[in-house]
C-alpha cells in the first residue's frame, strides 16, 4: 500500500511527522507493508536495514 506524497505550504509542516513519513513508507518492500498482523509487521522491519 503506497500513499501519495502530500502537497505542503511549509517548511515546517513538511518536515512534521505524517507527510516526513510517507517516504520512508513507500520505500517499504510490499512483503512488509501490506504484513497481515503487527507480528509479522514488526519482524519484516526488524529484518530490514535503513
Amino acid at each position: 500500500m503506497k500513499f501519495l506524497p502530500i502537497s505542503t505550504s511549509t517548511s515546517y509542516y513538511r518536515h512534521s511527522f505524517f507527510p516526513g513519513i510517507i517516504p520512508t513508507w513507500n520505500s517499504l518492500p510490499a512483503a512488509v507493508a501490506e504484513s497481515p498482523d503487527l507480528v509479522s509487521f514488526k519482524q519484516g522491519l526488524a529484518n530490514l536495514s535503513f
